[in-house]
């Protein structure tokens, strides 16, 4: 968002994406962020619409960008993906999967903790998540861990 002093740096994204096909959009007020997914979404211009949001939204917002990607699936060249990153736990109503992400580094290697908290669709579960040559390899962990 607008008010955050913190951004990317693009050469620390540049082994994991070209800094070239990101469009990064600040808006200045909190509503505007969940505005401007909706409408990115509904475009279905991009495959990946991500908003760092200050809380989870409410039942209604979520239910807009569903709709939002809907419309961008059938009108678009594409079927674009709703990514929204809360801080903690997050707690979002009416999403289709929760995530958890964390670092994981060791031995010099980037690597991260991935877990599905919540899916409607799939147990919960967790993955090791490493760069590869083709992208990232998911590495399933056991329920110990």
């Amino acid at each position: 968002p607008g008010w955050e002093t913190a951004r990317l740096h693009p050469d620390g994204l540049l082994r994991l994406i070209e800094p070239g096909r990101l469009i990064f959009i600040h808006p200045a007020r909190a509503p505007d962020l969940l505005w401007t997914m909706e409408e990115a979404l509904r475009a279905g211009a991009a495959p990946l619409v991500v908003a760092e949001l200050p809380e989870p939204p409410r039942l209604t917002p979520v239910r807009r960008l569903h709709l939002a990607a809907e419309t961008g699936a059938r009108e678009g060249p594409l079927v674009p993906t709703g990514l929204i990153l809360c801080a903690g736990d997050g707690g979002a109503q009416g999403i289709e999967t929760r995530w958890h992400a964390a670092p994981a580094h060791d031995d010099g290697q980037s690597r991260w903790r991935v877990e599905r908290r919540r899916a409607r669709t799939a147990p919960p579960a967790a993955f090791q998540l490493a760069p590869s040559r083709d992208g990232f390899t998911a590495t399933p962990l056991s329920a110990e861990k």
